[in-house]
């Protein structure tokens, strides 16, 4: 089988960032797309950065040419993103269009990160608009889809997250007491099982991974 394609979106993050690593270091992929405003820090021969504004109504139909599995990865919070109608248009909206254009060039997998207990019929705002995120990716019908459930993810971030402080700090405790599912989950742990997955044969069909599950997919 010849190397293949990767796009990845929200590749500044922290699951992002590490994915991006993963793929460049994996020889399965031939080339690492990123589609985004920011330029990764990140220089290598596999790396191309393609600029853009991804809640702008057009998106470079370049970025989704020959590409085999795209992972989006893209999310922001409440902090910086107050403005309620900008949030669901970044958590959800992007999402969703990005499948719905890769759907169209014939990608083969999707592969997002949502939250543990995503829900569209959660009375949690966060919760309802990563839920109905999923729901619109899957109507894509992009053959493979795998949906990520993440607890709360522990790693270094440049701003401050008091919830991922707060489990990093308390983890060493908690994990003791606190059941597997609810436990933080280090970043680079979801980055490596959604490239165990891309990489994984499987029938079409959408796989959802809660945050335990994601922990078991990099052991086996």
């Amino acid at each position: 089988m010849s190397a293949k394609v990767a796009l990845v979106i929200g590749s500044t993050g922290l699951v992002g960032l590490s994915l991006t690593e993963q793929l460049l270091a994996c020889n399965d992929y031939a080339e690492v797309r990123i589609l985004g405003r920011s330029k990764p820090e990140i220089v290598h021969e596999k790396l191309q950065f393609i600029p853009a504004q991804l809640t702008a109504p057009g998106l470079p139909r370049s970025a989704f040419l020959n590409v085999n599995d795209i992972f989006c990865c893209i999310g922001t919070t409440t902090k910086k993103t107050p403005n309620k109608e900008e949030y669901v248009n970044i958590d959800r909206e992007v999402p969703a269009k990005i499948a719905e254009i890769g759907k169209i060039f014939g990608v083969e997998r999707f592969l997002v990160v949502s939250s543990i207990g995503a829900s569209a019929t959660s009375k949690f705002f966060y919760l309802r608009v990563k839920g109905e995120m999923e729901e619109k990716v899957i109507e894509s019908g992009i053959p493979v889809i795998e949906i990520f459930r993440p607890s709360t993810l522990l790693g270094k971030r440049k701003e401050f997250r008091p919830a991922e402080y707060l489990s990093r700090l308390f983890d060493p405790v908690t994990r003791y007491f606190v059941p597997k599912k609810y436990r933080g989950i280090k970043a680079t742990t979801v980055a490596h099982a959604m490239l165990i997955r891309a990489l994984s044969p499987c029938e079409e069909g959408i796989n959802v991974w809660e945050s335990d599950q994601i922990e078991d997919l990099i052991r086996y």
